[in-house]
């Protein structure tokens, strides 16, 4: 029965072999498509994943106004996080991510201009599951001038030298002990930085910026479970417009 079933079928296939080819040649492009479809949306929903408090882990962003128009922006102001950790119970903790780059390293005879150099609070490492091959996460960049660098990046400079405890040279001014080495982070990462340093040390680079006014770093918030975000946002906001109200700057 089954036999006779396919014979008829493909005596149809055959005899109407244009409008056929055109209805299967359909039917594959349109599962092609949607396969590839859902390879992509699979992979765009993975990122970040790894963390394992990626659930509770917010980047903090804003509506700015300017001339009566609205602009949404990722950056905040470098004071906010310490008052948000101070100021809002459902922050347990909070962590900002300056792009300082820019800046000449160097290592014995190995020099170069490194632009992906990222600036951060020191629970950076206890929130984001970035992996460390050497270093301790709870204390890595306590010492404000210490360094954390990717595996890439210890190869660079040291080769198959043990970087800990060795000395990079920064701009010829500044000297940092290398406190721990990162794996390779994984492909579907947002970012993923090649040197990290510590916000202090960003202040002696003069790339911090206390005013409120200044937006130019991203903002990470590690909330409690289960908060509401709505209720989280209005407390940012406020937090950010008594002190930009301090300043005598516009509210946001």
């Amino acid at each position: 029965m089954l036999l006779n079933y396919l014979k008829i079928t493909f005596r149809y296939l055959w005899r109407h072999k244009i409008y056929s080819f055109i209805n299967i040649f359909g039917l594959a492009v349109g599962l092609s498509c949607a396969l590839l479809i859902m390879v992509w949306v699979q992979d765009e929903l993975s990122y970040d994943q790894f963390h394992s408090k990626s659930e509770n882990i917010y980047r903090i962003e804003q509506d700015q106004i300017y001339d009566g128009a609205k602009y949404h922006v990722n950056v905040t102001p470098w004071p906010c996080v310490p008052s948000w950790k101070e100021e809002i119970p459902e922050v347990i903790d909070a962590t900002r991510a300056g792009n300082v780059g820019g800046r000449s390293f160097r290592y014995g005879e190995n020099s170069f201009v490194e632009n992906n150099v990222v600036a951060v609070d020191p629970s950076f490492f206890s929130i984001f599951d970035f992996k460390l091959l050497r270093g301790d996460a709870n204390s890595i960049l306590n010492d404000p001038f210490s360094v954390v660098i990717a595996e890439k990046t210890a190869e660079k400079y040291f080769g198959e030298k043990d970087p800990i405890g060795e000395v990079l040279e920064v701009d010829a001014q500044f000297d940092l002990i290398v406190s721990g080495v990162m794996e390779k982070a994984p492909r579907n990462t947002s970012f993923a930085p090649a040197i990290v340093v510590s916000i202090e040390f960003a202040k002696d680079l003069g790339e911090y910026n206390e005013g409120w006014g200044n937006n130019s770093i991203r903002s990470y918030a590690l909330l409690t479970d289960h908060a509401d975000i709505s209720e989280v946002n209005r407390k940012l906001t406020e937090v950010v417009n008594n002190h930009r109200e301090d300043e005598s700057l516009t509210k946001y």
